[in-house]
């Protein structure tokens, strides 16, 4: 009869062994999917946070390009607004214009023809002015009197560069106000929808964590039961093996 409820007992905990087992697997598949999930979601968010930041790069350049060609200052596949940002990038072109704008319209209308602006800007660096007279550079280096130009004519050249550049650079600057002022903007919308992202990432993310929490939760507290009753199937086991032995005939042998 004792052999009987310790076979019956035995039983009973192979089968609870093996449901708790069973479990423990179900857990981990479920964990596993859940944790693809989570990575999934974190790469998607991911994903989004970095084409925000293109866009806002992209928005940023074409307010730039916007901005120079609204002054006349990109044409001709010459202008690098990034390079005027930093000082530099003046369009020859935009120069030439502007100059002939100059003298024709502006403080030195009258005072230069478009062909002398033309040539000056070209080659200005050659002549120089010498005892009241201007000389010009020949193909030798030695400078000559053989020149059409008078020092007024040099001077007027000098004032009206002088006055189209500080309109260039006062454009310049102005455009850099408004392009870093509008990537300020953009900057804040930026973090502004990246928190606005963070915060729905940990709305999304929440009850899958929660879960996970739960299962490794269940898992342990498995593994415990677990423990404790494979303690108590070997008990068994070697209970009912030595109940096997203790109920075979002797025969006066023992």
């Amino acid at each position: 009869m004792a052999f009987l409820l310790l076979l019956h007992e035995k039983m009973r905990l192979k089968r609870k062994v093996n449901t708790m087992t069973l479990r423990q697997a179900k857990l981990a598949n479920r964990k596993s999917r859940i944790a693809d999930r989570i990575t999934k979601m974190q790469k998607m968010f991911s994903k989004q946070t970095a084409m925000l930041e293109k866009q806002a790069s992209i928005w940023s350049k074409q307010f730039s390009m916007m901005g120079y060609q609204s002054i006349g200052m990109l044409g001709n596949g010459s202008w690098n607004p990034l390079s005027a940002m930093n000082g530099g990038g003046i369009n020859p072109a935009y120069t030439q214009k502007a100059l002939l704008e100059y003298f024709t319209n502006g403080d030195g209308a009258g005072k230069l023809s478009e062909d002398q602006v033309k040539d000056l800007l070209i080659n200005g660096g050659k002549y120089t002015v010498k005892d009241g007279k201007v000389q010009v550079r020949g193909e030798d280096g030695k400078y000559t009197d053989d020149s059409t130009y008078t020092p007024e004519i040099l001077e007027a050249f000098k004032n009206g560069t002088q006055a189209v550049q500080w309109a260039q650079s006062q454009q310049q600057y102005a455009i850099q106000q408004q392009c870093q002022m509008f990537e300020s903007n953009v900057s804040i919308w930026v973090e502004a929808q990246k928190q606005a992202l963070e915060e729905q990432q940990e709305e999304m993310l929440l009850p899958l964590e929660v879960e996970q929490e739960e299962i490794e939760m269940e898992t342990a507290g498995l593994e415990t039961q677990l423990q404790d009753a494979r303690a108590r199937l070997e008990a068994l086991e070697q209970a009912c093996s030595q109940e096997v032995k203790d109920s075979v005939p002797k025969f006066g042998l023992g």
